[in-house]
Order: structure tokens, then sequence, then C-alpha cells
């Protein structure tokens, strides 16, 4: 009985301090945008910087010089809400292989950012699974491994799955089987 009394509490409190802040986000937006809406409202005096002009302004009320002193002040950076950064995404790969010449080749495809510099293994399927080669992927995702002799075995190739620069992440992938040799 005290357990269930426990956990109940405790799962009321933090539902409790979840809902303050949600409110207090949700509050701090509502407000920053309330502020904008009433700086920029047309009256006696010249709209701050950021306002859009309006047809309506008194022209011979005031000077340039009088004018251009109140708009410039730092007060009214600060109520602008930052832009958000975008979330980092993940970014979907496909690998391909082809056998031609003595080497194994093929490419990654995905975002730009994923395509350079990912790590390409080469495997030869079996009883026992064998890496025959690894590399790196160079300009347009493309890699290239030399195998002289694949004596028609059959072979694919995988990209491991790694971080991008942006923070998203390059997802991993593995091509179709061949017949090589």
């Amino acid at each position: 009985m005290q357990r269930r009394t426990s956990r109940s509490i405790l799962l009321a409190v933090i539902s409790l301090w979840l809902v303050g802040l949600w409110g207090m986000s949700v509050g701090a937006s509502t407000n920053a945008s309330v502020v904008a809406t009433q700086s920029c409202v047309p009256g006696p005096l010249p709209p701050p910087v950021g306002c859009p002009p309006t047809s309506a302004s008194p022209s011979g009320s005031g000077s340039p010089s009088a004018s251009g002193s109140p708009s410039s002040s730092p007060s009214s950076s600060p109520s602008q809400s930052p832009t958000p950064r975008p979330e980092p995404e993940d970014s979907k790969s496909t690998i391909s292989i082809k056998y031609k010449s003595k080497k194994f080749s093929g490419a990654v495809k995905s975002s730009s950012e994923c395509q350079v510099g990912r790590n390409v293994v080469v495997k030869k399927k079996g009883k026992k699974v064998k890496t025959v080669g690894k590399t790196k992927t160079v300009a347009g995702g493309k890699w290239k491994v030399a195998y002289p002799k694949p004596r028609g075995k059959k072979y694919y190739a995988k990209v491991k799955t790694s971080n991008a620069e942006s923070g998203g992440t390059c997802r991993g992938a593995k091509s179709k089987t061949i017949r090589a040799g």
C-alpha cells in the first residue's frame, strides 16, 4: 500500500513539474510575440527598427536625427527570439558494387555530407565470411578495392553507420551480392 502511494506521489510531482516547464515555455513565446506586436503598432512616435514602414507616419513632426536615435537602441534586439537551428537528420545511404578489371568498385549514395570519407568493406560470402578489402570513399562517394583472383565466388560491400558533421547520422548500408570472376 505504501509503495503504491509513494509511486503515485512521485508521478504527480513529475507531472506538475512538466506542466510547469511547458507553461513557462508557452508563456515565454507568447510574451515575446505580444511585445513584438505592440512595439510595431503605429502611434505618435516613429516605429522602432525592425518594423515595416507605414504610410501613415507623420512627415513634419520630427527631424530625421530625432527619429534615428531612439530606433537604434540596443534594447530592441533582445526582444527578438533567436532563430532555431534545424534538427540534424538521419541520412539514408545505399551502396553499389561491381567487379571489372581485377577490382571491385562502386559508390555510396547519400546526402553530400555523407559521401566522402566513409569506410567501405568488401566481403566474400561462404562458410566463413571473409573481408577481402577495405577502403574509404572519395568525391561523389566512389570507392574501389583491388582483388585480382575472385574465382567465381559471391561478394558484397558494406558501409558502416557514421556521424555527419551536422550532428546527424549517416546510416550504414549493404550492397546486393554479386558473383565475381
